[in-house]
């Protein structure tokens, strides 16, 4: 669970900043923070979210998150507050951005493969066992691929920005052209004339 946890806790930010840039950010809803408090209805769906997203992330992961919720439901409660805003993100994400939040759950996953190879390419040096060429060069090819993946994603984030200032300066145009047109609706509007 260590591993899911700092790769969301280090995509949550990406995330939010990301969501926050966006259209979308003025509709975000209660379900992406845990400062409130859930009927069980909406804590039963916010439950089944945090699996779906981590077993999308995961599968082994949240396969031991499910087994933690049923045998010790105050260790998954921990797990849920630690996790919960991150994955709350990521399911909002997935309702408002799903073409983004597909990018994100990819960045995730080859972190996950990342983090686990690393691990054990560590394990077998602690232990003294010799160089495994192949891990390593395992390891390498999923670091190329987690780079150009979270490229990938920025130059989405980038084609979209540039969209939405483009838009912004023909509405900033369009505002100077019609600008005394505007004025007079306005006013009518206001004064019923």
């Amino acid at each position: 669970m260590l591993i899911l946890a700092v790769a969301l806790v280090i995509h949550a930010g990406e995330t939010i900043n990301a969501r926050l840039s966006s259209p979308t950010a003025a509709r975000l809803t209660p379900a992406t923070s845990m400062a409130f408090v859930m009927d069980a209805a909406d804590e039963s769906q916010f439950v089944d979210n945090f699996l779906e997203v981590a077993d999308a992330i995961d599968p082994r992961m949240a396969e031991q998150l499910r087994s933690t919720c049923q045998l010790d439901p105050s260790q998954f409660a921990r797990a849920l507050r630690q996790l919960g805003p991150a994955l709350g993100e990521m399911v909002q994400l997935r309702e408002d951005d799903p073409a983004l939040y597909s990018r994100k759950i990819k960045e995730l996953q080859l972190e996950a493969a990342i983090d686990a190879l690393a691990a054990q390419i560590r394990r077998d040096s602690i232990t003294g066992q010799p160089v495994n060429p192949a891990r390593q060069a395992e390891l390498q090819a999923l670091v190329q691929a987690e780079l150009a993946a979270s490229r990938e994603t920025q130059m989405l984030l980038l084609d979209r920005m540039h969209a939405e200032l483009a838009q912004a300066e023909a509405d900033m145009t369009e505002l100077g052209t019609q600008f005394q047109q505007r004025v007079d609706e306005r006013m009518r509007t206001l004064i019923g004339r």
